[in-house]
């Protein structure tokens, strides 16, 4: 039912079933029994749990939001799927030709109809021009060093920054970055590549934490002017890219090929401490809101109001943003709207009095 996630996503869908389990112990209904035995939850019961569910508080809300509700619905659906093929391939199974021919469509019909529509499509989430300054200037080398990060830090911390700032790149795709996804004499430019297609011979020290892109595989140019990402890989990776060892010494051959690691054991660095430097420079730049992905977000809101009203560059956008479908790009022309209606109609309003509203 899970097999191949990470396990983050792994520990998010057992955690998801978890309010199944709660709402059948509050009922005093053995819910291993009801979806072992052959049998599967009935719709009755499908409604009782969707009306308990709706009304679950949380710690931090007094609701589920939908998007929380719609995901906890799926997984309990995929749950009693596979239940009911579990027992249906058991050699003293009942009903297995019965439960192996419509399990999925059964099952799932007495869940589907209980997810909540989502009628708004949220907007993108953003930096302003001034927060990117502040965030600019507090991870520029120079300044970290002037406040005791070492060099080689600084410096790793500057390109991460700069990876999802001017490329719109995740954390997870930042941290897969190889030596040899980055520019070379013959090439100018970046390569993102899916796990999958990396080879049978491809191995990561970060092992089942390893991180892993999820948009498609591509390759990706410069396209902020003057950008200081090529100076800043090639300083990195020449200068910087080192293990400290014992006495001061620096190993620059290390055991893996990934570009962005840590420099006290020089292994990859991993998820979870590349968030936890985006939550330390948020604190200490002031700009509170600050993590990784609304890197991404601020550039992906500027290049779609960029190039909105041409098709051409549209699906280029969707291209570079490695996502399979245009309808990904919603969250920005969400952003665009919004931004137009707080300022574009302002110009409107300079030569267009409402006379009968501003007498």
């Amino acid at each position: 039912m899970i097999s191949g996630k990470s396990p983050n996503s792994i520990s998010k869908s057992l955690f998801e079933l978890v309010y199944f389990y709660t709402w059948a112990e509050s009922n005093r209904l053995n819910l291993d029994t009801i979806l072992l035995n052959g049998t599967g939850i009935s719709d009755i019961q499908i409604r009782q749990f969707s009306h308990w569910l709706r009304s679950y508080k949380t710690k931090r809300r007094s609701s589920l939001t939908p998007k929380a509700f719609n995901s906890i619905i799926a997984q309990c659906a995929r749950f009693c799927v596979w239940c009911g093929k579990w027992e249906a391939n058991r050699p003293s199974g009942r009903n297995s030709a019965i439960i192996n021919q419509t399990a999925d469509l059964v099952i799932r019909s007495g869940w589907r109809t209980k997810s909540v529509r989502v009628r708004i499509t949220k907007a993108a989430p953003d930096l302003t021009d001034e927060e990117v300054y502040l965030l600019e200037r507090h991870l520029k080398p120079n300044a970290a060093i002037a406040r005791g990060i070492s060099r080689e830090v600084a410096y790793r911390n500057y390109l991460i920054w700069h990876l999802a700032i001017e490329m719109g790149l995740r954390i997870s795709e930042i941290l897969a970055l190889r030596l040899q996804d980055c520019p070379q004499f013959n090439k100018n430019y970046i390569s993102v590549v899916r796990i999958e297609e990396r080879g049978d011979d491809y191995s990561d020290p970060r092992g089942v934490y390893a991180p892993r892109p999820k948009t498609l595989s591509r390759d990706l140019g410069f396209i902020i002017a003057d950008s200081p990402l090529p100076r800043l890989l090639q300083a990195y990776i020449s200068k910087y890219r080192y293990r400290k060892m014992q006495g001061g010494a620096k190993q620059f051959l290390l055991d893996h090929n990934f570009l962005v690691v840590t420099h006290e054991t020089g292994d990859p660095l991993s998820i979870v401490s590349a968030i936890s430097i985006a939550k330390e420079n948020a604190t200490q730049s002031g700009v509170q809101c600050f993590h990784w992905h609304i890197a991404r977000h601020a550039f992906f809101n500027r290049a779609y109001a960029a190039v909105a009203a041409n098709d051409a560059y549209f699906n280029d956008l969707v291209y570079f943003g490695g996502w399979s479908d245009a309808k990904s790009l919603n969250i920005y022309t969400q952003r665009a709207i919004r931004n137009r209606a707080t300022q574009t109609l302002a110009i409107w309003q300079q030569g267009n009095k409402w006379e009968s509203l501003t007498k």
